[in-house]
């Protein structure tokens, strides 16, 4: 790979790592459809980008520890962990573009919902809700069909933010929780490439070296709005952001 993809790849990178840092999600799915066609390969493209989103989970766990709700990071690691060695075993025989259109379709519908309801004062609740049995039982299949698209496709996450903005109703919690999430999930990816050797694949490692500065300039510039950002702005953001993951996630999955 030339120094132009690279640049292409960093300059990818430092909006979406803004992103991630201003609401804690959305990096990878968003930077994917960009990185596959600066790459031209989805493997070499997945790394850097599980990579990036791995290092700045860390740094928020270790920096912002207070803000993770443990009992919502439990719950949520639960039924994930169930899925993600499902995911990664099944990566080379999923159907890839049915399950993430439907998955795409299925993310839209809920991020307008919830674009409409953030939008209606009448409509919206600033206190957290303890879902009822029918839609607890909806939730954890999304969380744990979150754990095997994240296992596949590295992308699981807009569906796991469907029940955090559910149960979490505090911006920083929001992040932190998210983060730790992550943190965990590539943490194990990671591991499991590490293991197979794929970091050694050719140019892998330059292209991760190349991008790390945009990485800590969009970090760094993503946490200030953070710190800004009002909460009744941050979970419009987030609506919003989850129906842009959808719309990538769908074109993602027709384009390739």
């Amino acid at each position: 790979m030339g120094v132009l993809e690279g640049i292409l790849y960093g300059i990818v990178t430092f909006i979406t790592q803004l992103i991630e840092a201003v609401t804690g999600f959305g990096s990878t799915v968003i930077a994917m459809p960009f990185v596959i066609a600066i790459t031209g390969s989805v493997i070499v493209a997945r790394m850097p980008t599980t990579l990036h989103t791995w290092l700045y989970g860390g740094w928020i766990v270790a920096t912002d520890f207070k803000n993770i709700l443990w009992r919502q990071y439990f719950t949520i690691m639960l039924f994930v962990i169930i899925g993600l060695p499902l995911g990664i075993a099944a990566s080379n025989h999923m159907p890839d573009t049915t399950l993430r259109v439907a998955l795409a379709i299925f993310m839209v519908a809920v991020s307008i919902n919830g674009i409409i309801r953030s939008f209606n004062p009448a409509a919206s609740d600033d206190t957290p809700q303890q879902p009822r049995s029918w839609k607890m039982a909806m939730f954890c299949a999304l969380l744990f069909l979150g754990g095997v698209v994240h296992g596949a496709f590295s992308s699981g996450g807009p569906l796991l933010i469907i029940y955090t903005t559910f149960v979490i109703k505090e911006k920083g919690n929001f992040r932190a929780t998210m983060c730790a999430v992550w943190f965990t999930l590539n943490t194990i990816i990671l591991t499991e490439w590490l293991i197979k050797g794929q970091f050694l694949m050719d140019g892998v490692i330059r292209l991760c070296l190349i991008t790390l500065p945009f990485l800590l300039v969009g970090a760094f510039v993503g946490t200030l709005i953070h710190k800004r950002i009002s909460k009744k702005n941050f979970f419009k953001f987030v609506y919003i952001l989850l129906l842009l993951s959808g719309c990538f996630m769908g074109y993602s999955a027709l384009n390739n």
